[in-house]
């Protein structure tokens, strides 16, 4: 017979924590049996990824115009975080992330301190891909950088071809 003990570890700090009662468990269960496995796994977004969406979030915010006018790369991200929350928060690959990340809606509006920084790698490739797909409807034209690709590697790559 096998048990299983899942739970959702939202950032570092608070996975400290768990992964201690997780332990406690996993010693209970290995002594009431004569087998046992254990996997966790956390995989938080990687330093690339935020850098990514926070050049797309910069091209956004000096390419399009919200009511006739540009707005920071932080009105940006605020205003796409809680678009991005809308759009995902029943997918049941997000929803106890969310949840675990303490996103709220109330009345139509969220309630949450979430930042970016606390997605998980899978979120954090989500709300990229949801920021370009906003992007692709404005025109945006994407700088190198927000599409993954520093500066420096796609000039060095037609030279290296044409050699």
């Amino acid at each position: 017979m096998s048990q299983a003990i899942r739970t959702y570890l939202p950032n570092v700090a608070e996975g400290k924590e768990l992964l201690a009662i997780f332990g406690r468990q996993v010693n209970s269960i290995m002594r009431n049996s004569a087998h046992g496995v254990t996997i966790v796994a956390y995989v938080p977004q990687s330093r690339d990824q935020q850098r990514i969406y926070h050049s797309a979030l910069t091209d956004l915010a000096k390419q399009v115009e919200i009511d006739g006018r540009l707005h920071t790369p932080a009105v940006w991200k605020r205003m796409t975080l809680a678009a991005f929350f809308e759009e995902t928060r029943e997918m049941d690959e997000f929803r106890e992330e969310w949840r675990a990340l303490g996103a709220l809606l109330i009345q139509g509006r969220l309630i949450t301190t979430v930042t970016s920084a606390e997605f998980s790698m899978e979120l954090a490739r989500a709300y990229l891909t949801y920021l370009h797909a906003l992007g692709d409807e404005q025109r945006v034209k994407w700088s190198p950088t927000s599409l993954g690709r520093e500066a420096a590697n796609d000039a060095a790559g037609p030279r290296s071809e044409a050699a």
